[in-house]
């Protein structure tokens, strides 16, 4: 903690409130950051997003794919991080991946699903072939 905050609680938190009302982020900043505040290591050219619409229940078949039981388990996945995305339902969000080496240097791939510049949903990919990004995106394209 700073000494000014101490000192001076309630402007430290007037310049917080002021600062984060006036500075607005990417999308792909903010996927950036989540993924760093992680302790995961970006790859170089690694990331790939998708604008698309969820579908309406963990149900759902699309284009032969049982989307909306991946999408169940991504969101199980996605609670042990802290996130549900369940709400998400039937909205239009964008789903973003990464390459990514983790605390132990290994290699593995992440998505997140977001909202503006929201995470609302992260897991880590099972390392399934296809992956879970190129499942996602080619049962839900239009």
């Amino acid at each position: 903690m700073l000494k000014s905050q101490l000192k001076y609680p309630d402007i430290y938190e007037w310049l917080i409130d002021k600062a984060d009302a006036n500075y607005s982020v990417s999308k792909t900043e903010a996927a950036e950051q989540f993924v760093k505040s992680r302790n995961y290591q970006i790859m170089m050219n690694s990331g790939a997003g998708f604008d698309l619409q969820l579908p309406g229940s963990f149900d759902e078949i699309r284009n032969g794919v049982e989307i909306g039981e991946l999408l169940k388990k991504s969101n199980e996945l996605s609670k042990q991080n802290g996130l549900d995305f369940s709400s998400y339902l039937g909205k239009q969000v964008t789903l973003i991946t990464y390459a990514v080496y983790n605390e132990q240097k290994e290699e593995e791939n992440i998505d997140l699903i977001m909202d503006g510049n929201k995470v609302v949903g992260f897991w880590i990919d099972d390392h399934g072939q296809p992956a879970d990004f190129n499942v996602i995106v080619n049962a839900l394209k239009n």
